[in-house]
């Protein structure tokens, strides 16, 4: 899969679920009731992914963190992009790896 054919897809699969849950609302979410906040993000996060890749518990992050460490060179661009977006949340570093490691050690890598 290209770079471009993957940014489009995560695009097209973004819009329904930012439409109905802004990004603003989300961070809302974070300040008021982090717990509340980050359940939803981390949904929104498994949706993308069960639209773009079928997958049913992966999210994103994941998928990028997994691909990243085995040195698929677009998703290294992407992961580091989620990364910095997590970070502006309140994320610690390495967002996408550690989702991948918490993902597989779920038993949620399939």
């Amino acid at each position: 899969m290209t770079l471009l054919k993957f940014c489009l897809l995560v695009l097209l699969a973004s819009v329904p679920v930012f439409c109905l849950l802004s990004v603003g609302f989300f961070v809302y979410l974070l300040k008021v009731d982090k717990l509340r906040g980050a359940l939803m993000m981390y949904q929104a996060d498994v949706a993308i992914a069960t639209i773009v890749y079928g997958t049913q518990q992966r999210t994103l992050s994941g998928i990028c963190g997994k691909n990243k460490k085995a040195g698929v060179g677009h998703y290294r661009v992407i992961a580091n992009f989620i990364n910095r977006l997590a970070s502006l949340v309140g994320d610690g570093p390495l967002h996408c790896e550690r989702a991948d490691d918490w993902e597989i050690k779920n038993g949620l890598d399939y």
